[in-house]
């Protein structure tokens, strides 16, 4: 799991803060180009999980399928999604899957 001691994702400091159209292409805010390449050039890398919590700020708690990891994740435009619901988590390029929508995420 990939961790960005740099990175502090509470402090949201990007063009559109408080609104759904960030531009920022750092963890957790905007999907990368090279993290979109690293996913499609390692579909290995993702793992299913099932999502335990989800808070406002958005922080993304999930379990993986088979039970034995705990997963932690910031987005700044997290997809809506709640407890219970199927996800996959690519740890290397650190995207979330919901469905057919990506986010970038902060694996912590």
């Amino acid at each position: 799991m990939a961790l960005h001691p740099l990175i502090a994702p509470l402090d949201v400091d990007c063009d559109a803060a408080g609104s759904m159209m960030c531009g920022r292409s750092r963890a957790g805010h905007a999907v990368h180009p090279m993290q979109a390449r690293i996913a499609a050039a390692t579909p290995g890398g993702w793992v299913d999980a099932l999502v335990v919590s989800v808070t406002a700020d958005g922080w993304i708690t999930a379990v993986t399928v088979e039970g034995d990891r705990v997963l932690r994740a910031w987005a700044h435009e997290a997809p809506a999604v709640a407890a219970g619901e199927p996800v996959a988590v690519h740890e290397l390029a650190e995207l979330l899957a919901v469905g057919g929508r990506r986010a970038s995420i902060v694996l912590r």
